[in-house]
């Protein structure tokens, strides 16, 4: 888990002028209230220049999520019912944040369901151990030891974890104005469950190191990387510091990433838009996963049944090509020799001993010739 530790620290030195904060350590009531992200995707008549490019991807999650529970919510967790078939039309029919947002009539917010692997794997675990009564039916043998309540137990359903919140929200004093955002409260209750959730994706990913299954360990740090994205559980800089995690983890299984992250792509945003991580595994299975993780390629038709067109296609994979698969393996081999010649990490002095002022460290993260903006 020290990757999850050390990641903070340094995104923390990166930019000492953002608060990398972990939320439980805020003081105890903001943490109870439920301190959380809040990123705008739309507000007023202003697309957000980094993040509009999800928009319609997470409209469409929107209605999802509406159809499927047949209500939102509002500020005080109250069901706000669609009501007529009518109107469960209008969602589907929905183009525009304002559209939707007159279709509900209020502020209001649905939460994206999150598929748990860790209640999957605990449900196989009891039925394994249910035992049939004198009357042919199922009785588990393990019980829930408390009927008490919370606002996750209710706006998503079992077998899954409450991931992130789609807000449709008035914006004031600008007549038909609203704002669509996603917004991650992050509070003790949903913290316990995501805690719960990576150290049982930690488990399955040393299990899947010491397997030496290159494709189950790429599975698994994926899974990790879903969770965390989901879990925003730093006040700033969860996506930069699950993104290097995911990086380093890949480097310690032998499987360094090359590939640079595509234009108008955003792998966090990959997550909290994704219900379930098999998902999120496909989506970066197109680009992100080392090749020797990927499963082998089926075997190459006949030479006179190629289109000549094929390997330029824009569809085609990059690693398709035999000139791109040689280069693949040629930066593997010179990444994994120049690991070996990286000294040891414990011999490595202390960052506050080589680095003592915050100028010192300015300086060597922009470099020696890095001119005053």
């Amino acid at each position: 888990m020290c990757g999850s530790v050390l990641c903070p620290r340094w995104r923390q030195l990166s930019e000492p002028a953002d608060q990398v904060v972990w939320v439980d350590l805020l003081t105890q009531r903001e943490f109870e209230q439920g301190f959380g992200s809040h990123t705008p995707m739309y507000s007023g008549q202003t697309k957000c220049v980094r993040y509009y490019m999800n928009f319609n991807r997470a409209m469409s999650l929107a209605k999802e999520c509406l159809l499927e529970k047949g209500h939102a919510y509002d500020a005080q967790n109250c069901e706000v019912g669609l009501g007529s078939d009518d109107k469960q039309e209008a969602v589907r029919r929905a183009k525009t944040a304002l559209e939707l947002y007159t279709i509900i009539g209020q502020d209001s917010w649905v939460v994206v369901p999150l598929h748990s692997l860790l209640k999957e794997q605990k449900q196989e675990q009891q039925h394994d151990n249910a035992t049939p009564t004198s009357n042919g039916n199922i009785q588990s043998s393990s019980s829930s030891s408390s009927s008490f309540k919370r606002v996750s137990d209710v706006t998503v359903a079992p077998g899954c974890i409450e991931g992130t919140r789609l807000t449709l929200v008035k914006v004031p004093n600008q007549p038909d104005a609203v704002e669509f955002s996603i917004r991650t409260p992050v509070t003790p209750p949903r913290w316990k469950e995501f805690d719960a959730e990576l150290e049982y994706g930690w488990e399955r990913l040393i299990n899947a190191m010491i397997s030496g299954n290159k494709a189950a360990t790429a599975a698994a740090i994926l899974c990790y990387g879903y969770y965390w994205y989901n879990f925003m559980p730093l006040a700033r800089g969860t996506a930069a510091v699950g993104y290097t995690t995911m990086l380093g983890l890949f480097w310690a299984a032998e499987m360094p990433i090359t590939q640079p992250i595509p234009k108008d792509y955003q792998v966090d945003w990959e997550a909290i838009l994704a219900r379930h991580p098999q998902q999120f595994i496909e989506r970066l299975a197109q680009w992100f996963i080392p090749e020797q993780a990927c499963p082998p390629a089926p075997a190459a038709p006949a030479a006179a049944s190629i289109s000549p067109s094929s390997s330029n296609s824009p569809m085609a994979s990059p690693r398709s090509s035999d000139a791109g698969s040689s280069s693949g393996k040629g930066q593997h081999a010179a990444l994994i020799a120049a690991a070996k010649q990286l000294p040891d990490v414990e011999s490595l002095p202390a960052v506050n001993q080589a680095l003592g002022t915050i100028k010192q460290r300015f300086n060597a993260l922009n470099g020696p010739d890095a001119k005053p903006v």
